[in-house]
């Protein structure tokens, strides 16, 4: 069985157009809105980073945990937080969709439907996405496609389609936005809290991704699982930073038993972001950084 799989992080909504980033959202009135109905130190700390023009949610809730030395306000927090969730998953919801046909995320979309439609049975296509936006709603071809029509399942954490031509199976890492009820995952991951005492940490486990209702744990092991299988592994906004670190290790960190190289695509902005992603990827890997060049074809391709 051929496998090809496709990794989207968040610079695939970004190359795409699409205005549904952390920066926008707290741009946006639907953030104006919510934090005048809290008073939580949580809000407040985002306010203060917001008001510095730093907008990464990640960055800033691993250090508002570090800060604490009390969990006084956990509850509130957590309260603040859900809400959070559920008025960020409703402005991604309702954005405007006005996609650039310019962009490398578009061709990699199209590159994809047709892929689909001229594979050989027995591939398989994996679609693994830590963007929030749902594929049903890019409905930006002339006919139907793999996108606009999508059958939910596994709790709408997998979705999969059966318009005709292989099988396109899409996994939404860390939750989909979807109007009426928050399904977007916001948190950190355990390796976040090492700084904090066993106490915060009990208090405010509600921040763990691990510990979100909607968060599948086995999607993780599921990606790791196809990185190892795959005979074509496509990156596209995927810094390999510490957020995704933890998805892509045990892959690195493996040591290749195939014979034939395989193929890894990597779309990055610039030659310093290339640099970069190679740095971290050999960091990752180790030891088995060497067994990783030579098994693999590794290709960049620049976003313009």
């Amino acid at each position: 069985m051929l496998e090809h799989i496709y990794v989207l992080g968040n610079g695939f909504n970004i190359d795409l157009g699409l205005k549904v980033g952390y920066e926008d959202y707290f741009k946006s009135s639907a953030w104006t809105t919510l934090k005048q109905k809290f008073d939580a130190p949580l809000k407040n700390y985002l306010q203060e980073s917001i008001d510095k023009n730093t907008y990464n949610i990640e960055a800033i809730f691993e250090r508002y945990i570090q800060s604490l030395n009390s969990d006084e306000y956990a509850q509130i927090d957590a309260t603040f937080l859900q809400a959070l969730e559920y008025s960020f998953s409703e402005f991604v919801s309702a954005a405007t969709f006005d996609i650039n046909k310019n962009s490398e995320a578009y061709k990699l979309l199209c590159a994809i439907q047709q892929e689909r439609q001229m594979a050989p049975p027995e591939l398989c296509v994996y679609v693994y996405s830590f963007c929030y936006t749902l594929f049903d709603r890019l409905r930006f071809f002339d006919q139907p496609t793999v996108f606009e029509e999508i059958c939910a399942a596994c709790n709408g954490q997998i979705a999969r389609n059966q318009l005709g031509g292989i099988e396109i199976n899409i996994d939404y890492i860390h939750g989909r936005s979807s109007g009426g009820y928050s399904k977007a995952i916001l948190g950190l991951s355990y390796n976040n809290f090492y700084n904090s005492s066993d106490s915060i940490l009990d208090s405010y486990s509600f921040m763990l991704k691990e510990c979100h209702s909607h968060y599948m744990y086995c999607k993780k092991k599921y990606l790791q699982m196809s990185l190892l299988r795959a005979e074509k592994i496509v990156f596209f906004g995927f810094s390999f930073s510490k957020p995704d670190a933890p998805y892509v290790a045990d892959w690195l960190r493996t040591l290749p038993a195939f014979e034939q190289r395989r193929d890894i695509i990597l779309y990055v902005y610039s030659e310093t972001d290339k640099n970069n992603i190679l740095l971290t990827m050999e960091t990752i890997a180790g030891d088995n950084w060497a067994a990783i060049q030579e098994k693999y074809n590794i290709t960049f391709i620049t976003q313009k």
